[in-house]
């Protein structure tokens, strides 16, 4: 009997958790959603670059990425001097600000190069309930390039568990007295299956030649905030 009950239980709790497939909203979707009224009253001033929806057991959300395009490179590919990911709630019709997250290039970072440009690395995006909770747990993952690419450039991982933001700044390069890591203290705090969900990411970068990370699995283990 006592199985059974226990079985009962399990089963109710899975149904109240709603479906954490997120989807990339098309074109049409985004110009439909998104118009100038709602983008003003929401604080979206730069241009759209993708918006994604999913829904939680906290409701229908948005996550919106903009980027500001200053000029076009010799092939032809933007440029973008800022950034600015906005994540929105949906309440029946109406659309509600939560979190937002902004950055730009930096004219002198820790390389000692000037950087050209910064944008979303949607390939490493996460949008998943990684804790069990119910609740998606979203980690944004954006970076810059430098005179050499991406050996100049930066790379940040923000982790947004119960709206709070934690965060790894990375300043990437090949000589290693310039590469430094920076870590959140409180990341450490965050549930076993979000850190290790950043962990794999920062193996993709590593792995994708898009950053150098100094001995970080043990480094990490140890909860080091700078290394």
């Amino acid at each position: 009997m006592k199985k059974i009950i226990t079985i009962l239980l399990l089963t109710i709790g899975l149904t109240n958790v709603q479906s954490q497939t997120s989807r990339v909203l098309t074109s049409s979707e985004v110009e439909n959603i998104f118009n100038s009224t709602t983008n003003k009253s929401l604080g979206i001033t730069y241009n759209i670059f993708r918006v994604y929806n999913f829904t939680d057991n906290d409701g229908e959300k948005y996550l919106v990425l903009s980027e500001h395009e200053y000029a076009k490179n010799g092939k032809g590919n933007p440029q973008n001097d800022t950034i600015k990911a906005i994540m929105v709630k949906k309440t029946g019709t109406t659309l509600k600000k939560g979190w937002d997250a902004k950055d730009f290039i930096s004219k002198n970072n820790g390389a000692e190069t000037k950087e050209s440009s910064i944008w979303f690395w949607t390939k490493y995006i996460d949008l998943k309930d990684l804790d069990g909770d119910g609740i998606t747990d979203p980690i944004v993952v954006y970076g810059s390039s430098g005179d050499n690419g991406f050996e100049d450039g930066r790379v940040k991982i923000l982790v947004y568990h119960k709206g709070v933001k934690r965060a790894i700044r990375h300043q990437n390069s090949v000589v290693d007295s310039q590469r430094k890591t920076e870590v959140d203290k409180e990341f450490y705090t965050l549930p076993t299956g979000i850190r290790n969900e950043v962990k794999i990411i920062m193996e993709k970068l590593v792995g994708n030649n898009q950053a150098i990370f100094n001995n970080y699995e043990n480094n990490l283990t140890a909860k080091k905030t700078i290394f």
